[in-house]
């Protein structure tokens, strides 16, 4: 977690032999950078996972939107945990689009593609 350390020394206006020193800690996030998920095999009517890996692996928010490029092929079920959970809906190979959340807000959010291959 990257965070900001600042000392501030408070002298008294009345009478100068007191004074204070205060320590300010502002903490701040670790912004995910990259996101990526394993290839995916299933087949129709069943559902399998990716498991997904952050960078770096102490980002403070790992949460995350997903969606199918092509339903009829494979659909979304799950998102979890750093765990993906796709169903095969019809026999093709199409990709789950991955949109991190808590990437860094001045930056363009941060996206992976996991390839899906439904089989019969």
């Amino acid at each position: 977690m990257t965070s900001t350390r600042s000392t501030i020394a408070a002298t008294s206006v009345s009478d100068s032999q007191y004074q204070a020193l205060y320590t300010v800690t502002i903490a701040g996030s670790t912004y995910a950078t990259a996101l990526a998920g394993t290839e995916v095999n299933v087949q129709v009517g069943a559902n399998a996972t990716s498991t997904l890996t952050w960078t770096p692996a102490a980002a403070t928010d790992k949460s995350y939107e997903a969606y199918s490029a092509d339903d009829t092929i494979a659909t979304v079920a799950d998102v979890a945990d750093g765990v993906l959970t796709v169903s095969g809906v019809g026999v093709g190979t199409t990709n789950i689009i991955l949109v991190a959340n808590g990437g860094d807000p001045t930056q363009a959010r941060i996206s992976a593609k996991v390839s899906v291959t439904v089989t019969a």
